[in-house]
């Protein structure tokens, strides 16, 4: 309700007054109020409405910050970790094709020499005379199973190598001129209990898993 006593206020460069000045605001004393609102304690009202206010704040800008922050280092660190991560990649991939472990042939070669070695001087620690004590002088049977063609280059163990035994070669390709054609799978071609020993080499690797133990009996 505006005051019909007070001059309008003028513009221009005098202050612009108070909204006091203009309405008229009743004044309200302690008794006037409400007895809820006298014992009202409002300096605690506007201290806590003071914290609450100042914790959200806080709570927003550390949010902005954070989340600000976090574009940050992301944009900073998503390049340089790429980087290193192919790298690293590149790096054990050469230095896996650069193991002997990878090297099949050379690796199997030198597996196969090793264990050829190691016979060879077990088999001169025990002269093949050692391995045959029975009187008869009958040479025994080895069987060699998948023997491959006699100028292939495979030798049989040097136990072997002996008056006191004789080779049967078994092959399943009649070019490598067998003494018997057959498989691992199928030896019925060769007579129950008339081998004395067995060789196979270089032949199970041909198999299927599932035929192994088939082969195996």
């Amino acid at each position: 309700m505006s005051n019909p006593g007070s001059a309008a206020p003028k513009l221009g460069s005098e202050a612009i007054p108070m909204l006091t000045e203009i309405v008229e605001v009743p004044a309200y004393s302690a008794e006037n109020l409400p007895a809820t609102l006298r014992d009202i304690n409002w300096d605690e009202v506007a201290g806590r409405v003071r914290k609450q206010v100042s914790e959200h704040l806080a709570e927003r800008i550390g949010a902005i910050l954070d989340r600000e922050l976090h574009k940050a280092l992301q944009s900073a660190l998503e390049p340089a970790v790429e980087t290193i991560s192919r790298t690293l990649h590149e790096t054990l991939r050469q230095r896996m094709q650069a193991s002997h472990l990878c090297d099949v042939a050379g690796f199997t070669q030198n597996l196969e020499e090793t264990i050829v070695n190691l016979y060879d001087t077990i088999a001169d620690e025990n002269p093949p005379a050692s391995f045959n004590t029975m009187t008869n002088t009958a040479p025994k049977i080895l069987l060699n199973v998948g023997a491959g063609h006699p100028k292939s280059g495979a030798r049989i163990p040097h136990a072997f190598q002996s008056a006191e035994w004789k080779e049967v070669r078994l092959d399943i390709d009649p070019a490598n001129e067998p003494d018997v054609i057959g498989t691992m799978l199928d030896m019925s071609a060769v007579a129950n209990e008339s081998a004395d020993a067995l060789y196979s080499s270089h032949t199970i690797e041909h198999l299927y898993p599932n035929e192994i133990p088939q082969a195996m009996k």
